[in-house]
């Protein structure tokens, strides 16, 4: 998979615009927060017309291991699927820097990125905007999971990125976002180890 995906006319220029810029911000927020545990996973939330307009941006969450073995000690493994992936009702969905293992990464301090969401919006209040905000967020996971995270943060070897939909616009459907974002190889980890089905 090529880490670096031609701008074509799938996407209008707003969106084309924020790929690159969220690209190299959410690296460079995340190398910020200094954790000291491993990072299993990054979700990029986004959120439709419904969420107030503070949120129009990515919320960019990041999950290390203490987050991930609290799942495992505390569910049945036939649930652990569902608290350690689910948008809306999983562990992700908590508060950030309040429950164990799980952060949050500000990209309000990007002004680019700031200016882009704005003009962003002013799209997303269609389905086609909507879509085209969930395939960018896609591209970009696929361009942080390419990425070496060796010089930025600490991450276990099934760790990944994908995107989250917030406002439960296309019905919670996780999977298939992780399905179009993540590496099959590393899909195929997580079935193996049971933390996916």
């Amino acid at each position: 998979m090529s880490t670096e995906e031609p701008l074509d006319d799938l996407l209008d220029r707003p969106f084309r615009l924020l790929q690159p810029l969220l690209t190299v911000a959410i690296p460079m927020a995340i190398g910020q927060l200094k954790l000291p545990d491993p990072i299993f996973c990054i979700r990029l939330y986004y959120h439709d017309t419904n969420a107030p307009p503070e949120d129009y941006c990515t919320w960019v969450r990041v999950l290390t291991e203490p987050l991930r073995k609290q799942v495992l000690a505390t569910k049945r493994l036939c649930d652990v699927p569902f608290y350690l992936w689910s948008p809306q009702s999983g562990e992700a969905n908590g508060s950030p820097g309040r429950d164990a293992g799980l952060f949050e990464a500000d990209l309000s301090g990007y002004c680019d990125i700031m200016e882009r969401y704005a003009e962003v919006y002013e799209l997303v209040d269609t389905d086609d905007g909507m879509t085209q905000l969930r395939e960018l967020l896609r591209r970009v996971s696929r361009a942080l999971n390419a990425r070496d995270w060796s010089k930025t943060a600490k991450v276990t070897d099934d760790f990944v990125v994908f995107p989250a939909d917030g406002s439960g616009y296309y019905g919670g459907s996780h999977v298939e976002d992780m399905e179009e974002s993540i590496p099959p190889q590393k899909l195929e980890l997580l079935r193996q180890r049971q933390l996916l089905r």
